[in-house]
């Protein structure tokens, strides 16, 4: 076995399921790619359907991608997306929460829905989404197998 195989073998991901949030482009598409050409079951979500379907469509063609639409910036997203990955998979290996959001305004004029905006989607979110990954016990894992 070469030392490149050797390598593959160890840090392999074959048949594991990640989540990536924010899936359908910038770095979370690039995230999702790189899970999906090592082997990994992966889920994309976004608030935008087209773009995230596009996204899912051009990436099936490398392995495993499902779109979930979502908007991870209220609670009743984060609970509807949980429960759609919980009807489909008994427990994830990987969750990325890379979804986020910015708000272009001096400090000065800055407003407090801007501010809401980015920390409901930035911290909220994540702290949820990962509250009811547990909740629903699809508990993000390593594998037993690594050394």
């Amino acid at each position: 076995m070469t030392r490149e195989n050797q390598v593959d073998s160890l840090f392999s991901l074959t048949g594991k399921v990640a989540v990536v949030t924010g899936g359908s482009r910038g770095i979370g598409a690039m995230i999702a790619r790189g899970f999906l050409e090592r082997g990994v079951k992966t889920y994309i979500t976004s608030r935008k359907p087209k773009e995230l379907q596009a996204t899912a469509d051009e990436f099936s063609k490398l392995g495993e991608c499902i779109a979930i639409q979502s908007d991870l910036s209220t609670m009743d997203g984060v609970k509807t997306f949980a429960e759609a990955i919980k009807a489909r998979e008994p427990k994830i290996h990987i969750l990325v929460n890379n979804a986020g959001a910015t708000w272009g305004a001096d400090i000065d004029e800055y407003p407090e829905s801007g501010w809401d905006k980015v920390m409901d989607l930035n911290v909220k979110s994540i702290f949820f989404l990962k509250a009811k990954s547990n909740q629903f016990q699809l508990r993000v894992s390593l594998a037993t197998t690594l050394p």
